[in-house]
């Protein structure tokens, strides 16, 4: 698999929904040669129902860069909070979750991406 060149602008990729979150691909296995795949996410604090479960991948690493709002991320032992320009590494074997707005819930949405190396498709849910 060769990958080619290619672009997006802010609101451009395929939209879906992944765990009732509004999401974006952002890039693909097939995109990117199979290296990695890149999502977006835009997440409204609403407590307990804009957290991620508790879990753990044993096949691929997970990295996390917040654009806009505050996040926590436990990764292992590690508490984050995190607001924009935040990176969050998570290395597979390693639990990790995230809520958005706990430190400081806000009306505005969260807006974050997050990597997958080596990457598997996202299925809408």
């Amino acid at each position: 698999m060769v990958a080619q060149p290619y672009a997006l602008a802010r609101e451009e990729g395929q939209a879906l929904s992944f765990m009732g979150i509004p999401t974006r691909l952002l890039a693909t296995a097939e995109q990117t040669g199979g290296a990695f795949g890149l999502i977006e996410h835009v997440i409204i604090p609403a407590g307990e129902d804009s957290a991620s479960p508790w879990h753990v991948y044993h096949a691929e690493d997970e990295a996390f860069y917040v654009v806009e709002g505050q996040m926590t991320f436990l990764c292992g032992e590690q508490k984050v909070e995190a607001g924009p320009g935040t990176f969050v590494y998570g290395p597979r074997e390693i639990p990790h979750g995230f809520q958005a707005g706990r430190r400081r819930p806000s009306p505005r949405p969260l807006r974050g991406r997050s990597r997958r190396r080596p990457p598997r498709p996202l299925q809408a849910r």
